[in-house]
This record gives C-alpha cells, sequence and structure tokens, in this order.
C-alpha cells in the first residue's frame, strides 16, 4: 500500500499528528512518501534532506520516501502530485482539507474532496484532526 502524506515545512503539530496517522496505516504493510511543496512566491528552497531530518527530529525514524516539488499554490500542486503517483491512500490533516475545499469552490461548486480523488486518482483519503 503507497501512502502519501503532504507536509509543510518546519512540520507543524498538525503535521505531527498527520505522520503519526501514516505511520499506523504503514504499520499494516504499506510505504510511505512525504511531500513538501516549495513555493516560488516565497523563494523557499527546502531538500528532501532537510525535510528528512525534520520529521525523524521531531517524531523518529520513519521508513519512508521524502519527495520536494515546487509549486505556485500547495493545494493544486498537491493533487498534480496524487494523480501522478496513485498512491492507494492520502493522509492529509483537518487543515488542508479546508484549503482544498477552497481551491476547487474557485472552479466548481462545493464538492466532496474525498469522492473527487477516489474518482480521478482510485485513492483513499484518511483525513486527520
Amino acid at each position: 500500500m503507497d501512502i502519501l502524506v503532504p507536509i509543510r515545512f518546519p512540520i507543524t503539530n498538525q503535521n505531527i499528528r498527520t505522520v503519526k496517522k501514516a505511520k499506523e496505516i504503514a504499520s499494516n504493510g504499506g510505504y510511505i512518501t512525504m511531500l513538501h511543496i516549495n513555493l516560488f512566491q516565497h523563494g523557499e528552497r527546502v531538500t528532501e534532506n532537510e525535510l528528512r531530518n525534520e520529521i525523524e527530529g521531531k517524531i523518529g525514524g520513519i521508513d519512508a520516501n521524502y519527495m520536494v516539488r515546487e509549486g505556485f499554490v500547495v493545494e493544486e500542486s498537491i493533487l498534480e502530485e496524487i494523480v501522478k503517483l496513485k498512491p492507494d491512500i492520502v493522509v492529509i490533516g483537518k487543515n488542508q482539507e479546508s484549503k482544498l475545499k477552497k481551491i476547487f469552490k474557485k472552479f466548481m461548486y462545493d464538492i466532496d474532496i474525498e469522492n473527487f480523488l477516489m474518482k480521478k486518482c482510485d485513492c483513499d483519503i484518511e483525513i486527520v484532526e
């Protein structure tokens, strides 16, 4: 089972809960990919090693792949990676879900993100409080 976990840098308390949930899911036979989006407009240049060190320093060792991508809008970049990677499950925090809904509302009426992503990506969504 492939698990995608979009996170911010430096990680927040919400990210810590989200990563711990992904780790719990992966303990049943899964592989985690941590995803961070460097925003062009903020001049961010977080590296995969910095991301790994940040997570392992706050949560402990996690057997995961660390990816850093660049984009203008975090939520749109996350959706692009979901479509490319086709994970079995995406674990997102409640705050991320709200931001994704705002992006979708610009283009269409109120939408159930979980169902939308399942249709487009054939993956499950786990939302962490």
